[in-house]
């Protein structure tokens, strides 16, 4: 689907009411095909066409490479991730008979780097054992080659992953997200003057806790992702709560009220299912609540949360493309508390 037919659908989903026009970003062309610095793919399986539009050129080299073996490696899955300095951290899903020979991994690491003249920098392994379904990405890994964590870096600030801990699959135009998203806050916050506290909770707040923390006294990041919540760096000015999803408002309870004076501003990446219900009206109805800045890449669970909001306001719509030839792209909504009306005394 091409950014224009996004843009026209993502209008569809805004209210009617809406008159602030829509902030358009384009996409780079460069970045428009073989972008997705992330991959996971079954070995046995054929690279699909709709993937060799948007997987990185290596990527599709390493897998070929691997698929081409002869014999056959044992390997049934890989995970791949680059960061901006194309350096590259594999985790293979391996059958629990080769643990007995561990250096056969880093036999095909060194293969891969050879034949492919990629620098990888850490590699995993997650094992499946006989007669059990392949292991999720919450289960046990171990690490055997090089770093621990990949580096990434978003405007000099640099964010620790471990394999399958979330990432951004398109670092450029993911730089330019976070970038449009700080100078929102920066302008909500009159270049951070005022004495709004940051709520991040999502998926990704690795990303923004780290991108934004030193801007705020405070930061109150949540977030049900054990992995992202491991890779988070421990800062001063931030409390960090791993919770369940259904969880979520019972936390934002206990934060608000030990602080009921306090307002607050929300960051969101609501990713492809949105909010719950009750959390977003939770949320756009708590008083303390000024401001909600909500990442869609859903359009559908956009439309949704906006129709349980009866207390905000959209203010502004960013549109971007990060994820071109496919059919989501993401959608920057800035929700603001509606004005109080006083009755008049007439």
């Amino acid at each position: 689907m091409n950014f224009q037919e996004k843009i026209r659908l993502t209008k569809d989903v805004l209210p009617k009411d809406y008159n602030y026009g829509l902030e358009v970003v384009p996409t780079n062309p460069k970045f428009l095909i073989n972008y997705r610095n992330k991959t996971v793919q079954d070995i046995l399986q054929p690279i699909s066409p709709a993937s060799r539009k948007v997987l990185s050129l290596k990527h599709i080299e390493i897998i070929e490479f691997l698929q081409s073996l002869n014999p056959p490696t044992p390997i049934i899955s890989i995970a791949i991730k680059n960061n901006y300095l194309f350096q590259y951290q594999l985790k293979f899903t391996i059958p629990y008979e080769i643990t007995a020979n561990l250096s056969y991994l880093n036999y095909i690491i060194e293969e891969i780097q050879q034949h492919t003249m990629v620098n990888v920098v850490s590699g995993y392994y997650q094992i499946k054992y006989p007669n059990k379904p392949k292991p999720s990405k919450f289960e046990k890994y171990y690490h055997f080659y090089g770093d621990i964590k990949l580096l990434e870096e978003m405007d000099g600030n640099i964010i620790e992953l471990s394999p399958n801990s979330f990432c951004r699959v398109n670092y450029h135009i993911s730089k330019h997200l976070y970038h449009r998203v700080f100078l929102l806050i920066q302008q909500l916050t009159h270049n951070f003057t005022t004495s709004q506290n940051l709520v991040c909770f999502g998926r990704d707040i690795n990303f923004p806790i780290e991108y934004y923390h030193s801007y705020f006294n405070e930061i109150f990041g949540i977030t049900h992702c054990p992995l992202v919540h491991n890779d988070i760096k421990p800062k001063d000015n931030l409390i960090l709560t791993f919770t369940k999803k259904p969880d979520y408002i019972q936390h934002f309870q206990e934060y608000f009220n030990e602080n009921p004076d306090h307002k607050y501003l929300i960051l969101v990446t609501a990713g492809r299912n949105g909010l719950s219900t009750d959390l977003m009206k939770y949320l756009t109805k708590s008083p303390q609540v000024t401001d909600i800045v909500y990442i869609a890449c859903g359009r559908e669970s956009l439309r949704k949360n906006i129709d349980e909001n009866n207390d905000m306001i959209i203010k502004r719509v960013i549109l971007m493309d990060e994820f071109p030839n496919t059919n989501s792209n993401n959608s920057i909504v800035h929700f603001q508390k509606k004005p109080i009306s006083i009755p008049s005394t007439n």
